[in-house]
């Protein structure tokens, strides 16, 4: 899947403020579908994921509502655009990747007195 991304199309471009502290409030979650509300195909097959509602509480928290985590348009069914996590991803790999580097700088200076 590709989705535009150009940045002719794009305006007043700021970095995004959201990275590990966001996600750190997420909840991952193992749960079985409710046949009694749809028909899903795997309805007895344990699966993973996120629920739309608590994400829904995250966004909330950050005014995040910008990201398009979480579709309220249906309110017999939230959807959630697991995709639109990835820059918060990128942004918490770069954080923990920081946070490294300044360990590993510590160290070396330790280790060199």
């Amino acid at each position: 899947w590709s989705f535009p991304s150009d940045e002719r199309d794009k305006k007043n471009i700021i970095d995004l403020p959201l990275g590990g502290e966001f996600l750190s409030k997420l909840r991952p979650r193992k749960f079985e579908w409710n046949i009694r509300r749809e028909d899903y195909d795997s309805k007895d097959e344990p699966a993973s994921g996120f629920i739309a509602q608590e994400v829904l509480e995250v966004v909330e928290e950050y005014n995040a509502h910008y990201t398009g985590l979480v579709n309220t348009n249906d309110p017999d069914q939230y959807t959630l655009a697991t995709t639109a996590l990835i820059p918060m991803m990128v942004n918490a790999i770069q954080e923990l990747r920081q946070e490294l580097e300044q360990v590993k700088s510590r160290i070396d200076t330790l280790e060199s007195s």
